[in-house]
């Protein structure tokens, strides 16, 4: 059964944050999906969050007042500015190029400025970091073990050694 499918069904059975929580993972397991993204936007919107669905809503091919009701909330709420937009937006979506959406979404978010911005380029850790960080934090933490290790194993051979007659 698919996530579609299960959510369906978590929806008819009143379930709604059980069916945004699957269609999320299912999202960031698969990445942009316009289907996946319009569905998790109604659900949002039928919770009540009309914020959140615009943020999902952004993202979709879906037109309409609540659609459009929906992402002023969002932009309200994350910031006018396009940066702001942009790390509102959820992870697996900032992972794609303008041009990669459909052509009513690239309109979209050029029409909230996001133009120039090349959303995959946008990362809090610096190019030059970027690979570099994760070993420095396991050599970090890693190496003094090893040294403790090696110190400790040193005292014991010491202490048995002072023990025998």
């Amino acid at each position: 059964m698919s996530a579609h499918e299960r959510a369906r069904q978590d929806v008819e059975a009143g379930d709604y944050g059980m069916a945004r929580l699957r269609l999320g993972s299912y999202l960031s397991s698969v990445g942009y999906d316009p289907a996946t993204v319009s569905m998790l936007a109604r659900i949002c919107w039928d919770m009540g969050d009309p914020a959140e669905a615009g943020r999902f809503w952004l993202l979709s091919e879906d037109v309409g007042p609540d659609v459009d009701a929906a992402i002023e909330a969002f932009v309200r709420r994350a910031g006018a500015s396009p940066a702001q937009l942009l790390s509102a937006l959820p992870h697996w979506a900032r992972a794609q190029k303008i041009g990669d959406y459909p052509t009513s979404v690239a309109a979209r978010l050029r029409g909230l400025g996001i133009e120039g911005l090349q959303i995959a380029t946008i990362s809090r850790v610096p190019a030059r970091l970027r690979g570099v960080a994760p070993w420095i934090v396991f050599w970090a933490i890693v190496g003094p073990l090893i040294a403790f290790c090696a110190i400790g194993f040193i005292q014991t051979i010491r202490w048995l050694y002072s023990i025998v007659p």
